[in-house]
């Protein structure tokens, strides 16, 4: 099974993959011997995301990014200067 992963580097970037594993444990076992943080991981199949009309991020994309930059140790400045500079 695929599973749709979004992780925190170890240098406080946001990395997104999917991930061929026997089940949710596997996947976040592979997840960290590649050095990341799982901060979501979910089943490709039942992925569905909110479609923003503006193209732009969406309010729960961000949400869970800031969170995981926050939870790394950034101050929210830091956290949100991240997320503008990814937007760019």
């Amino acid at each position: 099974m695929q599973y749709e992963v979004r992780a925190l580097a170890p240098d406080n970037q946001i990395v997104a993959l999917v991930i061929d594993a026997h089940d949710e444990n596997d996947a976040r076992r592979q997840v960290e011997a590649r050095g990341l943080h799982a901060t979501r991981l979910v089943p490709r199949r039942s992925l569905r995301r909110p479609a923003s009309s503006r193209g732009g991020l969406s309010l729960v994309l961000f949400s869970e990014e800031l969170l995981a930059l926050l939870t790394a140790g950034l101050s929210i400045v830091e956290g949100l200067e991240a997320l503008l500079e990814r937007e760019g």
